[in-house]
């Protein structure tokens, strides 16, 4: 399959992206994965970073909508830092990460394996992938 085309890009992670806002956090891996997955595939620059913003933002907004929903949040997290991770440079707003990082440190004591939590100061533009754990 080709992504070549925006239409067809947006159509298929919208499906992906809908299905993911509607699982229970036990069945995001699987669904995360298959979206990190079309993240990476290689066609024209511009739609690649069309996608990932199209993601990240989706993601920002999901974890917004369920956030008193820990393990849900978690997971969502997780994963968001992996695609942030895989695409160095590509970063929400500061007020997107200033919210994950609270929600991060409200939660980090709960969550034994949960990454600590991150400063929203550093993330910017000249963010490398050296300054976050991936999960």
């Amino acid at each position: 399959m080709s992504f070549k085309h925006k239409r067809r890009s947006k159509l298929v992670l919208t499906m992906l992206l809908h299905r993911i806002r509607n699982s229970e956090f036990d069945q995001l891996e699987p669904l995360c994965r298959i979206l990190i997955g079309l993240l990476h595939m290689r066609d024209e620059r511009y739609l690649q970073l069309f996608r990932v913003r199209l993601v990240e933002n989706e993601f920002f907004m999901i974890m917004n909508k369920f956030k008193r929903y820990p393990k849900f949040t978690k997971e969502m997290i997780c994963f968001l830092l992996d695609i942030r991770a895989a695409f160095p440079g590509l970063v929400g707003s500061h007020a997107d990460w200033t919210w994950v990082a609270e929600w991060m440190r409200g939660h980090a004591a709960v969550y034994r394996d949960f990454p600590p939590p991150i400063d929203p100061e550093p993330l910017g533009a000249d963010t490398t992938t050296e300054d976050i754990e991936p999960c």
